[in-house]
């Protein structure tokens, strides 16, 4: 997924560095966020002369960035300028991203404006950001996700299409992250490496993980010694891992297992102070189809009906998250990605696009990408 990940490396870099602060030529005193809102209103006006015990003229408060608008750009470029008392510093941003797994470009509503499908969720939030309609991803899962996190092509890892994990002397995302303090967490399914344990989440920059190596590891069937067998996948009942506890079948439906994880996980990291990463990468909607009841009742009871219940389900649990972020006061300096690893399973999903996941053609290749900015 180099086209994804170029543009999420850029991102990151001009946010990041957005952060470090530098002096700029305008005369003292100079209005900031003093009150930390993340924003330059009449708020930090009021606090601005209650510091300084002088009255706010409009020479004080300056478009520094030339964009048009006084909003908190410019209160980082001042923040040299400000109250020694006042609370001047802007945290790093949060960064949310959700990976769906085989959801094609007619998959997203709002793409083609498709009513056979409902996906309000994702349809908000490419509405509240930007939505990519040239994004180009690999044409099967392994490629795409060694490509998302470090960077490279993926044939320079060795997915030919499989591989047996990222080297250790690869630097990922979640380790480049952790540099600049963040918090790394991976939810969901992984598919990049488990047969090496220098392959796993955690030692490719993840502080905590939890999930499921690969698909064929869900039903959790065993051998009388008690190795794990690689069977047919399930959402029911699925067998999850973790960096903390051993394995075992966790009761209910795998996306909104992993919802419910990542919903406690967050609230752990809001109340942590620090920024986080939390990578959660869906199963759905790939096979086998199997939506929870909760959404089957709402579509017929066919094949068709089926997926668009489990992506309405993917829908609903991405707005789960969303929602609870913004509960806990934490959308608003999050970053939040969403995207496919490859095309849908079928022509429809891929429309008006020819070809299918596991091909070179426009259809196996152009994903979904929605990147919502703080």
């Amino acid at each position: 997924m180099p086209h994804l990940i170029k543009t999420l490396f850029v991102l990151i870099s001009i946010t990041l560095s957005s952060y470090s602060y530098a002096q700029c030529d305008v005369p003292v005193p100079m209005l900031c966020d003093i009150d930390g809102d993340r924003d330059v209103d009449q708020s930090d006006i009021n606090g601005f002369m209650a510091l300084n015990g002088t009255t706010v003229g409009p020479n004080d408060i300056r478009d520094l960035n030339g964009d048009g608008v006084i909003s908190t750009l410019d209160a980082r470029e001042c923040v040299s300028y400000c109250p020694v008392n006042a609370n001047c510093a802007v945290p790093k941003p949060n960064i949310l991203l959700i990976m769906a797994d085989d959801l094609g470009y007619n998959d997203l509503a709002i793409n083609n404006d498709n009513t056979a499908i409902d996906t309000p969720n994702m349809d908000q939030i490419a509405r509240d950001g930007v939505r990519f309609t040239r994004h180009y991803a690999h044409g099967v899962c392994s490629p795409a996700r060694a490509a998302l996190l470090t960077g490279y092509f993926p044939e320079r890892l060795g997915y030919l299409p499989n591989g047996r994990g990222i080297s250790p002397e690869v630097v990922t995302l979640p380790e480049r992250l952790r540099e600049e303090g963040y918090t790394t967490w991976h939810i969901g399914k992984w598919h990049i490496g488990d047969l090496d344990r220098a392959a796993w989440p955690d030692y490719q920059g993840f502080d905590h993980w939890f999930g499921f190596l690969n698909q064929w590891r869900l039903a959790g069937l065993h051998t009388s010694e008690g190795d794990l067998v690689m069977s047919t996948p399930t959402y029911i009942d699925p067998w999850l891992d973790s960096d903390s506890e051993p394995g075992r079948n966790y009761p209910g439906h795998l996306e909104n297992i992993l919802t419910d994880k990542a919903i406690a996980v967050l609230s752990n990291l809001n109340n942590a102070q620090a920024p986080w990463f939390l990578n959660l990468w869906y199963y759905a909607p790939h096979s086998p189809v199997t939506p929870d009841s909760e959404f089957a009742i709402k579509y017929p009871n066919t094949n068709a009906g089926k997926y668009q219940a489990l992506v309405n389900q993917l829908d609903h649990n991405i707005g789960r998250v969303i929602s609870h972020l913004d509960t806990i006061d934490a959308l608003q300096n999050t970053i939040v990605v969403v995207v496919s690893d490859n095309g849908g399973t079928t022509l429809n999903s891929n429309a008006p696009f020819n070809g299918t996941k596991a091909t070179l053609l426009e259809g196996g290749l152009r994903t979904p990408l929605l990147i919502k900015l703080p």
